[in-house]
């Protein structure tokens, strides 16, 4: 995804040409954050046995069938669907300090309506 010299890689599929508001520069970071907080939330036993794995089951199945023909595209909405990372969010949101929370709410908030105006206005967004 971020080789240029790949046929995957992100440019060649947005446009617009910036980073900051890239959904396919997006997808193999918001995977990668999401891997990470489940790990997170395992180690610090917010989940349990069954969250860990469930979470596990759900990341492997994607990463190991379809992440390298797919080129990573498309995985931020592979991770929307693992159950227990909202379950870590949860927790991790509610241990910060609430200004911290709002701020990051606000920017997921931000991110939303950029990528709902980006897709009105004809980009292809996966």
């Amino acid at each position: 995804m971020f080789d240029s010299a790949s046929p995957t890689f992100w440019a060649a599929r947005d446009r617009h040409g910036a980073a900051l508001f890239s959904l396919h520069a997006a997808n193999p970071l918001i995977f990668a954050l999401g891997v990470l907080l489940v790990i997170l939330g395992a180690w610090r036993r917010w989940l349990s046995g069954y969250e860990a794995g469930l979470a596990a089951a759900l990341f492997g199945i994607p990463y190991l069938t379809r992440a390298f023909e797919m080129g990573m595209v498309g995985f931020g909405r592979f991770t929307a669907v693992v159950f227990p990372l909202y379950l870590v969010l949860a927790v991790f949101h509610t241990r910060l300090p609430r200004s911290l929370s709002c701020a990051l709410q606000l920017l997921s908030g931000l991110y939303l309506a950029l990528y709902a105006a980006m897709f009105a206005a004809g980009y292809l967004l996966i």
